[in-house]
């Protein structure tokens, strides 16, 4: 077949698997179940596809992570670096894991969430993979990726510490974006809430330890919330994510 030709038969597949998708709370079961099937077998291929795909285009490597002078600790997550399996999941349930640090909370019944890990395929990317987070009939009040960062993050760890997260994101419509630091020392729980300036180039965000009551002895885990604000009918793709940390200079 044709360029033109191929690129028509594609559209009204993915329509027609779009309209059965939306249409699935309301199908009979009798029909439901062979359709169901028949989904299953088709991601099957497509995850298949994907993986060949990624061990093809999956060539770029990781530019070291940007951080300002006497930053003693950076990371990256794992999703952005490694291949993640199964690369999709759909209809995502509340508390699922998405590769080794993170993990996806929400609190709606019918979630129609899209969670995606692709290879980055652009010249100018800083790492090998992107995340998107797509959801569609979503009637919750949040969602939310959490990160849990290493341990390495909480050596040392005390109030002089600035702990800095730099996210390159899109949207597809407007939406706020909220990241959520939170500390562990002892029996107590810190936590830090910062605005991500969508609006602006630099989107980075820090977290300046300074204004906590962090009991500097007992520091055990920290983990991050990456809070999106109106999830439903909204995509957001995560290029790439990265954290470090820095001692405030002294005055």
């Amino acid at each position: 077949m044709g360029t033109g030709l191929r690129q028509v038969v594609s559209r009204r597949v993915l329509a027609r698997w779009t309209r059965l998708a939306d249409a699935a709370p309301t199908i009979p079961a009798g029909r439901l179940r062979p359709l169901r099937a028949l989904a299953v077998e088709l991601r099957a291929r497509l995850d298949r596809l994907i993986a060949g795909a990624d061990a093809r285009l999956g060539s770029v490597t990781p530019a070291p992570v940007a951080a300002p002078l006497n930053t003693d600790w950076t990371w990256r997550p794992a999703a952005w670096i490694d291949p993640i399996r199964p690369a999709t999941l759909g209809d995502v349930a509340d508390k699922t894991a998405f590769g080794p640090e993170a993990t996806v909370f929400h609190d709606a019944r019918n979630s129609n969430v899209l969670l995606r890990q692709t290879s980055a395929t652009s010249h100018d990317a800083s790492a090998p993979f992107l995340v998107s987070v797509a959801a569609y009939r979503f009637d919750g009040t949040f969602l939310s990726m959490v990160f849990d960062l290493p341990e390495a993050a909480t050596k040392g760890l005390n109030r002089r510490y600035v702990i800095r997260m730099v996210p390159v994101i899109e949207t597809e419509h407007p939406t706020e974006v909220f990241a959520r630091l939170n500390i562990s020392h002892g029996p107590n729980t810190e936590q830090v809430v910062r605005e991500v300036p969508m609006q602006a180039e630099d989107k980075a965000v820090e977290f300046d330890l300074a204004y906590t009551k962090l009991n500097e002895k007992r520091v055990d885990r920290l983990w991050l919330d990456f809070i999106i604000g109106q999830p439903r009918m909204n995509r957001v793709t995560i290029h790439d994510l990265t954290f470090s940390r820095r001692p405030r200079a002294e005055l």
